[in-house]
Formats: C-alpha cells, structure tokens, sequence
C-alpha cells in the first residue's frame, strides 16, 4: 500500500512548465507551445485546459493512449485557442475521454478520424471556430456522440447536407440550413487553408495534408515532378529533397474536383532552436527599458554634478568674497624676494659655500637674492639637474669640463631669470626646511 501511495504521488507530482496542477486538474490556459509534444503530462491527469494557448496544430496521436497513457483523461479544453487544423487520430485510443471543447478557437479543419478509438465521446464544441465543412464520416468514427456543436461555424453547403439528416438532427446543434438536393447532385469538394505552410525540422517524421473536405480521391502533384496518392504525405525523416510546393487535386464521384496548395519549409535544428520573432521583441523591449534607465541614470548624474559645480562655485565665492574683505596684500617683487630672504637661509648658504668669512648685517641685507651660491638654489632642487655644483667625476664643472666659474655664472643667470612666482616657491619651500 505505502508504495502504491508513494507512486501515485509521484505521477501526480508532475506538473508541465507553464501549467498549473491541482489534485487531477491540469490548467495550462495561455501557454506559449506549438504543440503537444512540449507538455509532459501526469499520468493520472482527469481533465487539461489549453484555452487561449499558442498551439498551431494537434498532430497525429498528440493524445494517445495506446500504451496506457491518459487512461483517465476525460476533458479537454482548447477553448479560444489558435489552433489551426485537427489531423487523424488526434485523440486515440482514450477510453475515458468525454467531453472535447474548442469554442471560439481557430480550428478550420477537422479529420473525419480526429477522434479513433474514443467510445467514450460524447460532447465536442467546434461553436464560433473557422470550421466551415466538416466530413460526413466525423460521426462514423464518433459513433457515441451526444452533441456536436457548429454554431457559427459551418456554413450552409451541400459539403454539410448530412448535418441536417434526421439520424443526426438530434446531435448536431447551430447549423439551420436546409438540404437542395440540386446542389447535392452537383456538389463539389470544398478546400480550407489554402496555400498553406508546414514546418518541419530536418530529420524528424513529419505529416503534410491536403485540406480538402468531401472527398476521399486525391493526388498530391510534386513541384519537381513527385506524385502522391492519397490525401496526406507522411515523412518518416524529413530531408531537404523534401522542400517544395505541392498540389492537391480532389475529385468527387459526381466528377467534380478542387485544387488546394500547400508548401513544406524544412529547417535545420539550429534554426528550430533560434528565438521566435516574440522573444526577439521581448528582447528589444528589455533593452530598450535598460536604456531607458541609463539615460535617467546619466540625467541624474549630470543633474548631481551640476549641482555639486554650483555649491563649488559658491564656496568660491565665498572665499574671493572674504579675501577682499582682508587688507589687500603688498606686492611680493623680485626685489622684495632679495632683501627679505629668511636668516635660515643665509646660514644654509654660508654652510654650503664653505664661506667662513664674517659678514656684516648691512652687506647681508644689500646682497641681491641673485647672489644666492648654486649649491644653496640646488639645495632646493631649482636649479642643478643631475649634476652638483661639483660637476661630475671627470671636472668640477656642470658638464664635467672643470670650468667652475662659468657653471656657476650660468646658475646665477638662469636664477635670476626666475619669475617672481617661482621665487616665492622656493622661499617658502626654504621657510619650510
């Protein structure tokens, strides 16, 4: 019992992406698939609501429960769906199917076999859809029907006349229209979906159909000289030899007949697997948003750094403001900066020179800032480069050739030549030794 229990939770507990699940229920309502084969059901699943999904198709044995699966299935709703066309045995062997709903939906056909091996069926709902025809052997293979609804769908054609038999009037509600036994003997076959697209993936079985209803002899005419017999193709491996256009010929017992066109676009894998043109807007959205957001971010960015230019701006202000409210200062000269040079300075000077002769106040005070030894200015780093006063190893000179005076005559002219801004540099770098 317990393993019993444990395995029936676990059939339960799956759940499709996309799909909500409660106890047998499964409501996939809006769910973005092509077809069935996208969905993993759970085994034990009683009913599946498809309303408003992007389902194209319900393809060949989409609902089969030849091997056990869907045993319990007993609704289905694809209610306001953007199906386009039920093929045969769409839903097979399903012994507990009941009810089968696509109100409003875009189906526009409908196999004859649609519903194979289902004894079960007894309600199907194809009101408001684009089913406009439907075979008169729909009923032989859904021999348990209790009601059949077209309204709004099928149009008053010879194609329908069996609808209105008094074996079937019972069942089949919405269609008013009455028999002409004159268009009867004359009627031709009808085609739906015309010029219509498949898509199929290279390598994959696929089936193409002729939708043509009211007939049951066709032939299917390859553009590049293929024929076919009957009115599907079925392609056990897709390949590319298999991308063309094709042509139906349907032709009734009467000797009436209609055309029908249908084209197979075989793509690769990689190209099933690229993003549809949705995903790709979606995309385009997103980003678009994120630029969005940098462009605010960068407004408001720009919007903070104005800010913060106009608080310097005051700051500014404010300190030209209380400068001028101070004594204005004495302009600082060149013969300022040689007079008022600090007595530290001197004493450096003195040091560097080896000048150990005394000098009076007066002289040290009218001595030009000019007569400042070399060693003293490259003391600061003013004016040696990589040299000394010393020269290098081969002279006493700058450049190495001995010429003491004229090195030092030459330091002197290019301190002197110093702008008075640069002087009060050096003093206040000598203040600060």
């Amino acid at each position: 019992m317990k393993t019993s229990a444990f395995l029936l939770s676990a059939a339960r507990a799956t759940c499709p992406e996309q799909c909500a699940c409660e106890g047998t229920v499964v409501d996939c309502t809006g769910a973005q698939v092509q077809y069935i084969s996208e969905l993993d059901f759970p085994s034990d699943v009683t009913e599946i609501n498809l309303s408003d999904s992007s389902l194209s198709a319900l393809r060949s044995f989409d609902f089969n429960g030849d091997n056990g699966d869907f045993a319990n299935l007993e609704t289905v709703i694809f209610d306001n769906a953007e199906i386009e066309y039920i093929d045969d045995s769409a839903f097979a062997y399903l012994p507990s199917l009941k009810s089968a709903s696509f109100a409003d939906s875009s189906v526009s056909y409908v196999s004859k076999k649609a519903f194979y091996e289902c004894d079960k069926i007894e309600n199907v709902d194809f009101s408001n859809t684009n089913l406009k025809y439907l075979d008169a052997h729909f009923l032989i293979y859904a021999d348990n029907l209790e009601s059949l609804n077209v309204a709004g769908a099928a149009e008053c054609d010879c194609v329908n006349n069996w609808m209105k038999l008094s074996d079937f009037d019972e069942i089949i509600s919405g269609y008013d229209c009455e028999i002409n036994l004159d268009d009867a003997s004359k009627c031709a076959p009808k085609s739906v979906l015309p010029d219509y697209v498949f898509t199929f993936q290279e390598g994959q079985p696929a089936t193409a159909i002729c939708f043509i209803v009211g007939s049951d002899i066709m032939t299917i005419d390859v553009q590049n000289g293929g024929k076919y017999r009957g009115q599907r193709i079925s392609l056990y491996n897709v390949g590319i030899e298999n991308h063309d256009e094709y042509t139906c010929t349907a032709n009734a017992l009467n000797h009436e007949s209609v055309q029908n066109f249908f084209t197979i676009n075989v793509i690769s894998s990689e190209e099933a697997n690229e993003p549809t043109a949705d995903d790709a807007s979606t995309e385009e959205e997103v980003v678009e948003v994120d630029d969005d957001d940098d462009d605010e971010n960068e407004v408001d960015n720009a919007q903070e750094d104005n800010d913060d230019d106009e608080d310097a701006e005051e700051v500014i202000e404010e300190s030209e403001d209380n400068e001028s409210e101070d004594d204005e200062p004495s302009e600082v000269t060149s013969e300022v900066l040689s007079t008022e040079r600090p007595d530290e300075l001197e004493v450096i000077s003195e040091d560097l020179t080896g000048n150990d002769s005394e000098s009076s106040e007066e002289d040290s005070e009218a001595s030009s800032w000019k007569d400042v030894s070399a060693n003293t200015a490259c003391l600061f780093g003013v004016l040696c480069e990589e040299g000394s006063s010393e020269g290098s190893s081969e002279g006493s000179g700058y450049d190495g050739s001995g010429d003491t005076a004229e090195y030092s005559s030459a330091i002197s002219l290019r301190f002197s030549s110093m702008s008075p801004a640069s002087l009060l540099l050096v003093l206040l770098v000598a203040c600060l030794l």
